[in-house]
């Protein structure tokens, strides 16, 4: 049984989710910040798209994550130590933009669900090191 606190980390992943869930893609936001930057759309949509339904897909697992193989969790774990511009640093000029607009909160909350996944998947390694030793 996992501990109570690898249960707490998983719920907070569920409700994130759940918080993402409930608004759809934010296309216009992003034409929108592309016009403002003066750039033509070019892969930002599909590789952002791709993005945050990869990190939604892993948070929508809630508790049942905590059920995960060793190589899934190691997967999952590799996937979320990058964010988005660390993944894609050739969008890193359009930083300065999304500061000004309105899609810096769905990065965000994004951005929380990336370090709860990584977070969790930390300590259900750890957890599963110190119960082998054990």
């Amino acid at each position: 049984m996992p501990d109570t606190n690898l249960i707490a980390q998983a719920e907070r992943l569920a409700s994130l989710y759940k918080t993402s869930s409930e608004s759809a893609f934010p296309y216009e936001k992003i034409r929108k910040l592309l016009q403002k930057a003066g750039i033509s759309s070019g892969s930002l949509v599909p590789d952002l798209d791709l993005y945050f339904s990869t990190l939604a897909g892993y948070c929508s697992w809630g508790k049942r994550l905590l059920t995960w193989d060793d190589e899934k969790v190691k997967t999952a774990n590799a996937y979320a130590t990058q964010g988005f511009f660390e993944r894609h640093p050739e969008y890193g000029s359009l930083l300065p933009f999304i500061d000004q607009s309105d899609i810096n909160q769905e990065l965000d909350v994004y951005e929380e669900m990336r370090t709860a996944l990584l977070a969790l998947l930390i300590s259900l390694q750890h957890s599963r090191r110190v119960s082998d030793r054990v």
